[in-house]
């Protein structure tokens, strides 16, 4: 009867361990923009506050400033350009 609980056990934490997703850097997502803007866009729909989701965040603000203009403007959408103030 041990054996089963134990093995029962062993099988649970595999399947839990299993089941997570494996975290990007902000790098990754940097160098994935495709990937990243489905990542982030996922993220603002559930509202999810991981790892994943943070970097996912990191990688599209610094790709809403490429130098690539199509990268740039696909990216605004979640990070619009900021006014540059004007002092007199």
């Amino acid at each position: 009867m041990k054996k089963r609980i134990v093995l029962a056990l062993i099988t649970y934490m595999a399947l839990l361990t299993g089941c997570e997703e494996e975290t990007k850097s902000i790098r990754w997502y940097i160098d994935n923009p495709d990937d990243t803007y489905v990542a982030y866009k996922k993220c603002l729909k559930t509202g999810s506050g991981s790892e994943n989701c943070e970097n996912a965040k990191r990688g599209a603000d610094t790709l809403s400033v490429s130098r690539d203009p199509e990268i740039r403007k696909r990216f605004e959408e979640f990070f619009p350009p900021q006014p540059i103030p004007q002092f007199n």
